[in-house]
């Protein structure tokens, strides 16, 4: 019996979650709060999946989800790395539960991250998840 992953994939605290189940808000760039991910020698990764509603985008519309970082709290945050990116070819769902990518924060990275979801679709309905896990070594 297989157990690795399963405990930080299934419990989570308030802290390991950058988005959780966040609307995605149409027309908008999402931003959620500055999290110190980084420092942490390449044991920590992020996971970005649609939450418990399924996320529909229009056709030619397009939603990405990325990790901007800084190395101060407040400080300018700028793109690490993209964690997803779709442009829909007709109506496109994402279905709840599904993920949609990962990303391990690397020793270079800034100290502080946070989850970006941008989309220009005025249509887009469901949520967002991305959480942070600890990679097992």
């Amino acid at each position: 019996m297989a157990l690795t992953g399963t405990i930080s994939e299934e419990l989570k605290s308030a802290h390991d979650y950058m988005f959780e189940d966040e609307t995605a808000a149409a027309n908008t760039t999402t931003t959620g709060e500055a999290q110190l991910v980084g420092g942490a020698q390449g044991e920590l990764e992020l996971v970005a999946v649609v939450g418990d509603t399924d996320i529909v985008i229009t056709d030619t519309k397009a939603l990405t989800v990325k990790l901007t970082g800084a190395e101060t709290e407040g400080g300018s945050f700028v793109d690490v790395a993209t964690l997803y990116t779709v442009t829909a070819s007709g109506a496109t769902t994402l279905t709840a539960g599904t993920e949609l990518g990962r990303y391990i924060v690397k020793p270079s990275d800034p100290l502080w991250g946070k989850a970006v979801a941008v989309n220009d679709d005025t249509g887009i309905v469901g949520n967002l998840t991305v959480y942070i896990r600890r990679v097992a070594r």
